[in-house]
C-alpha cells in the first residue's frame, strides 16, 4: 500500500473532466474530441475512481451509520434515526449513483479505453475494481443491474436487474480474467493511488476478493473447486501474504482530500462506541480496545446501547461515552477495503468447512494468523499506547503488563484459543472484531453467519429486527420503475429492510 501522495486537488481541467465522469455522453464527447483540452485517459480516471470508491465505502452515512451502526461497532448519541433503522433516502440514492454512475462508470471506461490501447494492466485493475463496486451494490440491495449496466451511451437507459445468484458467478469469472490480464511484465500503470502501480499486489487483491465472494455464496453453491484452485496454486493465483498487501487508501491531511470521518468530525459529534463492541473487547482482554476507542471525559472506557431515542441517548452525555479512537479520526487515516486479517478468517472458515484442505488444523492456523494480522495492522498506534502506559494496562485489559505488541498477541491467543467444537463461531467473532472500521463488510458477514449474536436496537423502528438489506433508491424507482418492480417481486418480503438477499436466504 502507499500513502496517497497522489490524491491532490485536481487542476481545473481535470476537475472538469471528473465532473462529467458519471455521464455516459460526457465520456463519449471527450473521447471523440482529440483537439479538446481534456481527454479521458485511464490514469486520470483511475485516481478519481479509486478515491470515489473508497470514500463511498467509508462514508459516514453508509459505512458508518449503516454498516458500523447496524452491526453495533458504533452507535449514535445524537440524531439517532439511522441507529434506529431509519436510513435517510439520500443514503440509498447517493450509494447507488456513486457505485454506478461515478466510480463504477469510471472503471468501465478504463476497461474500454485499456482494451483499445491493449493495456492489460489497466484493464485488469478496471475489472477488479468494477467487480468490487458491483459486489458492494448487490450485497447492499440484492438483485441489481449488471449485464446491462454502464450502457447508457448505447441506448440502455433502463437496465434490467440481474439476479444475485447470476451476478456472483459472473463477478468471480471476471476476477479470474483480471488475474490473467495483470502482469508485472506488462505496461506500467500511472494514477494508482492504492498500490502505486505494484501489479503483484493487484493480483493478490483480485484473488483474495474472489475468495471473499466465494465464501459469501458458499451457503448456496459448492465453492470447493474454485477456492482450492486459488489456494493450491499461489504462483498463478497469488493472495495476500502480509499486511503490506492490504487494499488500503491513505487519505491526506488537508481538505478536501482528508478521510471522510475526519471531515465529518469537524462539524458533527453524533457518534460513539457501541456498548456491544466494548463488552466484546473487554470480555476477551482485547488490547485493540485502546486503538479502536478513546477514553471518555473521566478517563474510562464507556459505550452506549444502539438504537436509543434521541432523548435517551442525549441523557448519556457526550463526554461520558467513548468515541472512536484518534487513529481512525485522523485526516490521513487509512481506509481499507480488504485486509490480510480478513483473508485469514476466510481461509479459516473454508478449512473448517472442508472447502479447502486442512480441516481444524489449518482452521486453527488461519484463525491465529488472522488475529495476529489484525493486531499487527494496528501495531504502531497500539505500541504507542503501551509505551504511554509504561507497562501498566488499565480499563480491564491484559493484566500481564506486556510491553510489546508481539507479547500481547501471544497472550491474547493463549486466552482466546481456537476450539474445534465451536470453531465457526470463534472465527466469525474474531472476524467481526478485526473488521472494525469496515462496517459494511462486518454487516454483510453478520448477516451470513449470524455471529456475533446481536440484540436489536432498544428503540428500533423495524419491528424489532436488525436490517438485512437496503431498499432500492427512490431515484431508481422513478427512472427505472418496471425493472425495479420486477426485482421487488422476486423479494419474499418486498422492498424492505428485512427482505434477505439470495446468499442470505
Amino acid at each position: 500500500m502507499i500513502t496517497s501522495k497522489y490524491i491532490k486537488t485536481m487542476s481545473l481541467a481535470l476537475a472538469s473532466l471528473l465532473m462529467v465522469s458519471a455521464c455516459d455522453d460526457g465520456f463519449e464527447e471527450l473521447n471523440k474530441n482529440p483537439n479538446g483540452a481534456e481527454v479521458a485517459t485511464p490514469n486520470l480516471l483511475l485516481r478519481n475512481a479509486i478515491e470515489s470508491t473508497v470514500t463511498r465505502t467509508h462514508s459516514v452515512d453508509l459505512g458508518g451509520e449503516i454498516g458500523s451502526g447496524w452491526v453495533q461497532h458504533m452507535a449514535k448519541i445524537q440524531y439517532t434515526d439511522e441507529d434506529r433503522y431509519i436510513p435517510r433516502v439520500g443514503t440509498m440514492n447517493n450509494t447507488w449513483s456513486s457505485y454506478y454512475a461515478a466510480s463504477g462508470k469510471d472503471f468501465q471506461t478504463i476497461i474500454e479505453l485499456a482494451t483499445k490501447a491493449e493495456h492489460d494492466n489497466y484493464k485488469g485493475i478496471g475489472m477488479t475494481m468494477r467487480t468490487y463496486n458491483i459486489a458492494m451494490l448487490t450485497d447492499l440491495f440484492g438483485d441489481v443491474p449488471y449485464t446491462e449496466a454502464f450502457k447508457g451511451d448505447r441506448g440502455v437507459a433502463s437496465p434490467k436487474y440481474d439476479k444475485q445468484e447470476d451476478i456472483y458467478p459472473m463477478l468471480i469469472a471476471t476476477l479470474d480474467t483480471a488475474n490473467s490480464l495483470l502482469s508485472e511484465g506488462g505496461k506500467e500503470v500511472d494514477g494508482d493511488i492504492m498500490y502505486d502501480g505494484d501489479i503483484e499486489k493487484w493480483k493478490k487483491f483480485t484473488n483474495s476478493m474472489a475468495l471473499r465472494l466465494m465464501l459469501r455464496m458458499s451457503g448456496k453453491v459448492d465453492v470447493s473447486a474454485g477456492m482450492r484452485k486459488i489456494v493450491n496454486d499461489p504462483a498463478t493465483y497469488p493472495i495476500f501474504t502480509s499486511n503490506d498487501d492490504n487494499a488500503t487508501l491513505f487519505f491526506l491531511e488537508a481538505s478536501p482530500d482528508d478521510h471522510p470521518i475526519h471531515t465529518n468530525r469537524q462539524t458533527r459529534d453524533d457518534h460513539r462506541i457501541s456498548e456491544n463492541l466494548l463488552n466484546m473487547l473487554t470480555d476477551r482482554d482485547d488490547s485493540r480496545k485502546f486503538v479502536y476507542m478513546d477514553v471518555n471525559g473521566s478517563n474510562q472506557y464507556a459505550g452506549i446501547p444502539n438504537g436509543l431515542l434521541s432523548s435517551k441517548a442525549a441523557a448519556y452525555g457526550l463526554t461520558n461515552v467513548s468515541d472512536m479512537g484518534p487513529y481512525f479520526q485522523a485526516p490521513d487515516a487509512p481506509a481499507p477495503i480488504m485486509t490480510f486479517a480478513e483473508l485469514n478468517f476466510i481461509l479459516a472458515e473454508a478449512a473448517k468447512k472442508g472447502y479447502i484442505d486442512g480441516g481444524d488444523t489449518k482452521a486453527q492456523e488461519y484463525y491465529e494468523a488472522g488475529i495476529t494480522a489484525s493486531f499487527e495492522q494496528f501495531e504502531e498506534p497500539m505500541q504507542a499506547v503501551f509505551d504511554d502506559m509504561d507497562g501498566v494496562h488499565y480499563g480491564g485489559a491484559n493484566p500481564a503488563n506486556f510491553t510489546t505488541v508481539a507479547e500481547e498477541i501471544a497472550y491474547y491467543i493463549s486466552i482466546n484459543p481456537y476450539d474445534a467444537a465451536n470453531g465457526l463461531q470463534l472465527i466469525a467473532e474474531q472476524k467481526y472484531l478485526a473488521l472494525f472500521d469496515q462496517g459494511l463488510q462486518a454487516w454483510f458477514e453478520w448477516r451470513r453467519t449470524g455471529f456475533p449474536v446481536l440484540v436489536p436496537a432498544e428503540d428500533g423502528a423495524n419491528a424489532g429486527q436488525i436490517p438485512v438489506r437496503l431498499p432500492y433508491p427512490s431515484d431508481e424507482e422513478g427512472r427505472n420503475s418496471s425493472n425495479v418492480s420486477e426485482a421487488v417481486a422476486r423479494l419474499a418480503g418486498g422492498n424492505t429492510l428485512n427482505s434477505k438477499v439470495w446468499w442470505d436466504n
